[in-house]
């Protein structure tokens, strides 16, 4: 999660020098032992059948991070930017209890930042303390995970532009708010699909949050029965694969 409500981080330009600097490839080989998917600035998973791979992905590029850092103003001294005087320093907020993202993720990504020369400062809070923080916009920075995202895309209409700690609450894109709207209301595949992909172009390029990853989950069961994953998911559809039908005969 990002302030984009405060400076520095309501330029997207420094946004993305954030997603640049922050390698979610190492993130996920390190933190997760290789065992999920580093994430899409465009939000969707790319085994996802409404992924766009046509968006920027930020790969892994701290000279591309000071690049724009500097086109910002910018200037590097003993190792960390500053600017008028004062370093640039930023506070990460992680969950302190064994949680995922947690404290590996927080350490992992302070170092990315600080190669790049932006001094970071963490801070482990108790989950709901720092869901307050962030649905109060009193954060710089915040790691924050959830269980699911739900097969069907409408989910990028809650975790885009509406209320709560889980959503970006970012409206200053009107294009975008207006695509997130539009495709509640489109009823063909294939014109949606469109309407989706070009809803992750512009949220990659505003980056107003930024996906580090998606882990990969495991399901154990015996021979009495074959789990499946049902197409859209369940429930709110989140696709698991605890579907009542897959015991029924």
């Amino acid at each position: 999660m990002i302030n984009h409500q405060k400076p520095p981080f309501n330029d997207k330009r420094f946004r993305q020098a954030l997603a640049y600097a922050i390698d979610r490839e190492q993130l996920v080989a390190t933190c997760l032992r290789g065992h999920g998917l580093a994430g899409s600035p465009g939000f969707l998973p790319p085994d996802s059948p409404w992924y766009n791979k046509d968006i920027e992905q930020y790969a892994h590029n701290p000279a591309k991070a000071e690049e724009l850092l500097e086109s910002l103003s910018y200037t590097k001294k003993d190792g960390f930017y500053q600017k008028d005087g004062k370093v640039l320093e930023l506070e990460l907020l992680f969950p302190g209890s064994s949680t995922t993202p947690g404290e590996r993720e927080a350490e992992m990504i302070k170092q990315q930042l600080s190669a790049v020369g932006i001094k970071v400062n963490l801070r482990s809070l108790e989950a709901k303390t720092l869901d307050n923080l962030v649905n109060e916009w009193k954060f710089d920075l915040a790691l924050s995970g959830h269980g699911g995202i739900g097969g069907d895309p409408d989910f990028l209409s809650r975790s885009i532009i509406g209320q709560g700690f889980n959503s970006a609450r970012y409206t200053e894109n009107e294009s975008l708010v207006s695509l997130l709207k539009e495709q509640q209301q489109e009823i063909k595949d294939e014109k949606r699909k469109g309407i989706i992909a070009e809803i992750q172009k512009l949220y990659a390029e505003e980056v107003p949050a930024l996906t580090i990853y998606y882990p990969t989950w495991y399901w154990a069961c015996n021979d009495k029965t074959d789990l499946f994953y049902t197409k859209m998911g369940i429930a709110i559809g989140v696709p698991l694969p605890l579907n009542k039908l897959a015991f029924v005969k």
